[in-house]
């Protein structure tokens, strides 16, 4: 099912086709926006609408406008239906030979079709009508489906199977159509003469028992027979009356008939009034297609008739380059030569701010600075060793897979040492071994940058240091960017004319580009201490969090971190502009992936809650997903597939779930997430719950607790990631390992196994996220 469903992906993607479901009866193409519009179909297998799908896609790719199944005919709704036939089997040939998975899921669904009586009967009932009939059955469902052909008629296989063009189609339908109305007046001509030959038969039976009846065999007899004779032709008689009162009877049901058959014609028949001309103006004594119209009847049927509310989201993609701010720009507001503006903000309108900013960093750099500059080193101080242990590891990993991988093969060449041994051996050429070269990684992480994330921001940024660091060091192209709504500017994009069914990105919703594989070691290092100094004495839950940190940075650098005010006003927390960041990232991925050729992208998400919902102009996705009779989907614009809400446990599936689906399918990248949650029983399970829509069984929650207790971390299924973690707000605080300042005879043995365990063990908590990435590159 999911093979199919790639196929079905990649076919939209490759031939830019949209493709939406609607209350409709019948499937319609719009050929300026390429937009193909598919009934609601009801109680449908995935394999059936994946068919029904890449047929739709063919007819949308190669037939005219004129060849659609719905287009009027010039020459009759017979001569229709026969076209219909013929042009299925070219464009489902065409789309199967550039999709070859399709072609297996084609024959499986129109059998399945052909089972549940969709054709009008089974092979046998078919083999049983017309040629026209039969051609259609074999070209669809295969031909070890059991349909039979005379020699005369095989003529037709061939030529039907080689077609390419709309007008070598017009010409074989003539043809065929023409052979098949000989075909049939010669067959009606027989019946004809089988029926005179009948009659005949009987008209000459009948008289010979008139005959037999009148004539006198017993002279002797004929007086005592008498009245048994008058008896016997009186009652011949009444049986006469009665067959000739029949026989009008019969002939007066058949006139009637006629009389009915000429007023359906004369008349408005429901077949004539379905949209596109089915079954309409269908002249009896021509042939025509019973099996096409058949099918295409049944197809309509499990279209759904209901009242449900149907929404069809688009999303607008963005520019993203006016998204993405550069490390650089964020580099000349660290430094104090320009803060970071949105053109249309009330800070652009304000012409003193720029003074007011340039004043608060006077006044606040040189504090910044050396607060910064403490946490960075202590920061260094802790992780430096891990960090290398770690890249040690990547290193051993490596050289283990590929030694695993290596192979050893004979070169062809005569070794002149084991040749001596050819006798006794064959075994006398040199050998090689091969190391394959394993496949090149990349990263880009995502990092909330929200209001929500002030408790833990600080420990976020130390551990997407340690990420970053860790990249650095094995030479491995990696970006980190914030997403943020802090320069975001709703009136420019709030007036402009939207659909209730269009999202937007907002205009000044950005990914800040932190940190980068093309970044020097010294812009590496301003980025972080400024965003150490920005978070550790950001005040509040955060604050006080870190009041042993504080403590050592007053002792340290004589400065205090109480009314700390930085002017980097960019590193500021605001709004969860998730959805907009993944539709940002989209195409940011793709051009970083082709930029260094990477064979595979994996994309980190760091955040602890939802997003808040892009904007669409007086509709949102909950009021249009929720309900029994509801329908939502959102087209991508980067693949043209159409995601579709769904039932997920308790809930239905949100917009930012879809999103991601559709970040992985547009980048092919392992999708993995860490969610920041509270490290309590009741909050890590109530996320666990919202996360996955499903509730959890008290056995399970005491069984996830205890995960959470002992490793930090849950993992959870999560729509839209490969690998997900729920990683507790207090595993994020890195860990010190203070072994080296125990000296001999200070503490007990006990203590000592103690310690050891804790800095052992605590060190692999602490450090989850890097210690999965090490992981996956080697």
């Amino acid at each position: 099912m999911q093979a199919s469903k790639s196929v079905t992906a990649k076919l939209l993607a490759t031939e830019n086709i949209t493709v939406v479901q609607d209350k409709v009866r019948t499937a319609s193409f719009d050929v300026k926006n390429r937009v193909l519009t598919l009934p609601l179909w009801a109680d449908v297998s995935t394999a059936t609408e994946d068919h029904l799908i890449g047929h739709e896609v063919g007819h949308a790719l190669y037939t005219p406008l004129e060849g659609w199944h719905d287009a009027v005919c010039d020459k009759g709704a017979n001569y229709k239906s026969f076209l219909n036939v013929v042009e299925d089997a070219r464009i489902e040939k065409l789309i199967q030979r550039k999709y070859p998975g399709l072609r297996t899921l084609f024959i499986k669904s129109y059998r399945t079709l052909l089972a549940d009586g969709f054709f009008g009967g089974t092979v046998d009932a078919i083999n049983d009508m017309g040629l026209i009939d039969r051609i259609n059955t074999y070209f669809k469902c295969g031909m070890s489906a059991g349909v039979e052909f005379s020699a005369e008629e095989k003529q037709w296989l061939p030529r039907i199977e080689s077609l390419e063009t709309w007008e070598e189609v017009v010409k074989v339908t003539d043809e065929l159509f023409e052979f098949c109305k000989q075909e049939l007046e010669e067959q009606r001509q027989r019946e004809e003469e089988e029926a005179a030959n009948q009659e005949e038969e009987e008209g000459d039976a009948s008289e010979e028992d008139e005959y037999n009846d009148n004539f006198d065999f017993s002279d002797d007899e004929e007086e005592s027979d008498e009245d048994d004779t008058e008896s016997s032709a009186a009652d011949t008689d009444g049986e006469g009356d009665e067959s000739s009162e029949d026989d009008e009877g019969q002939q007066g049901e058949a006139e009637g008939s006629e009389v009915d058959d000429e007023s359906d014609d004369d008349g408005e028949s429901p077949a004539q009034t379905r949209e596109g001309g089915k079954n309409s103006d269908i002249d009896p004594d021509l042939p025509s297609s019973k099996t096409d119209d058949n099918l295409r009847d049944a197809i309509d049927q499990m279209a759904e008739a209901s009242d449900r509310r149907v929404t069809n989201f688009t999303v607008q993609a963005p520019e993203y380059s006016k998204h993405v701010i550069s490390y650089k720009r964020i580099l000349d507001e660290i430094r104090g030569i320009a803060p970071i503006v949105p053109e249309h903000s009330y800070a652009a309108e304000d012409e003193s701010f720029i003074p007011r900013w340039q004043e608060q960093f006077q006044s606040q750099s040189e504090k910044v600075s050396a607060i910064g500059n403490f946490l960075f080193g202590r920061w260094q101080s802790v992780n430096k060793k891990a960090v290398n242990h770690m890249v040690k590891e990547f290193e051993m990993r490596k050289q283990a897979g590929e030694f695993a991988r290596a192979s050893t093969a004979k070169t062809g060449v005569i070794d002149t040492i084991k040749m001596n041994n050819y006798k006794l051996t064959d075994d006398i050429f040199k050998k090689v071994t091969i190391l394959p070269e394993g496949k090149n990684h990349a990263f880009v992480m995502f990092l909330d940058m929200s209001g929500s994330m002030a408790e833990d921001i600080y420990a976020t940024v130390e551990q997407t240091l340690l990420l970053a660091s860790f990249c650095r060091q094995i030479n491995v192209p990696f970006r980190v960017y914030g997403f943020t709504d802090r320069f975001s500017d709703r009136w420019a994009t709030r007036h402009e004319e939207r659909t209730t069914q269009e999202y937007y990105v907002e205009s000044g919703i950005s990914l800040m580009e932190l940190f980068s594989n093309e970044q020097s070691k010294s812009e590496f290092t301003t980025i972080a201490k400024a965003m150490l100094a920005h978070y550790v004495g950001s005040g509040g839950k955060g604050g006080r969090k870190y009041d042993a940190i504080v403590d050592e940075c007053y002792k340290a650098t004589g400065f205090s971190l109480y009314r700390l005010f930085t002017h980097t006003r960019c590193f500021d927390l605001g709004g969860t502009p998730l959805d907009s960041a993944i539709m940002i990232g989209i195409p940011l991925i793709n051009e970083f992936r082709a930029q260094h050729r990477t064979d595979i992208m994996n994309v980190v998400f760091l955040t602890d809650g939802a997003s808040h919902e892009m904007e669409c102009r007086g509709n949102t996705w909950r009021n249009a997903s929720y309900g029994h009779n509801s329908y939502a989907s959102i087209v991508c614009p980067y693949n043209n597939k159409t995601y579709k809400a769904r039932q997920l446990g308790s809930r239905m599936t949100s917009a930012t779930e879809l999103f991601m689906e559709m970040m992985k399918d547009c980048t092919g990248a392992n999708m993995i997430g860490y969610f920041i949650t509270k490290q309590t029983k009741n909050s890590a399970l109530r996320d666990h719950g919202w996360l996955t829509g499903r509730n959890v069984s008290w056995d399970k929650r005491e069984e996830l607790w205890k995960e959470m207790r002992e490793d930090g971390f849950i993992s959870a299924d999560v729509v839209g990631y490969d690998d997900f973690f729920m990683v507790g707000n207090k595993s994020l605080q890195i860990v010190e390992n203070k072994m080296d300042e125990v000296e001999a005879g200070e503490v007990s043995k006990a203590r000592l196994r103690t310690m050891f365990k804790k800095a052992q063990t605590g060190g692999k908590k602490s450090r989850k996220m890097l210690n999965d990435i090490v992981k996956r590159c080697a």
